[in-house]
């Protein structure tokens, strides 16, 4: 798979992004609406054109600017390009002078925000009756 390309959101991303993420479609458009939301888009085959056709999203981060930082609220990657995903945020939250927290679900992206400079920091709420974990990264 090529190189990942990140772009903002848009309707028609949708399903794919339901299917990263896997949740329903309502509450997937609701996070468009609500916050901001990037998609990666990269080559289906290592060897395809760049037109659009051969392109698929492989990788979403949705965040929002709440209580002095930028919080990253979904974050899912199938080609771990997890930097890249994080980018937009981290941009935000320089500009605004803020660290970025990840609320992380479960434990596959946990390796992945460590080396991009993450820390763990406490225990995050509970999402659908399971345990989040909170991991920062200050400006």
């Amino acid at each position: 798979m090529e190189e990942m390309e990140v772009r903002e959101a848009t309707p028609a991303d949708v399903d794919a992004i339901c299917a990263l993420l896997d949740a329903p479609t309502r509450a997937t458009e609701r996070l468009l609406a609500e916050r901001s939301v990037v998609v990666g888009e990269a080559d289906v085959e290592a060897n395809a054109s760049a037109a659009e056709d051969d392109r698929q999203i492989v990788g979403v981060c949705a965040f929002d600017y709440w209580d002095d930082a930028v919080q990253v609220t979904r974050l899912a990657s199938e080609t771990g390009a997890v930097d890249a995903l994080l980018a937009p945020a981290l941009e935000r939250a320089a500009a605004a002078g803020v660290p970025v927290e990840v609320l992380v679900v479960d434990g596959g992206l946990v390796e992945a925000l460590r080396a991009a400079g993450f820390e763990e920091t406490e225990g995050g709420p509970r999402f659908e009756g399971r345990v989040t974990r909170v991991f920062r990264q200050e400006p």
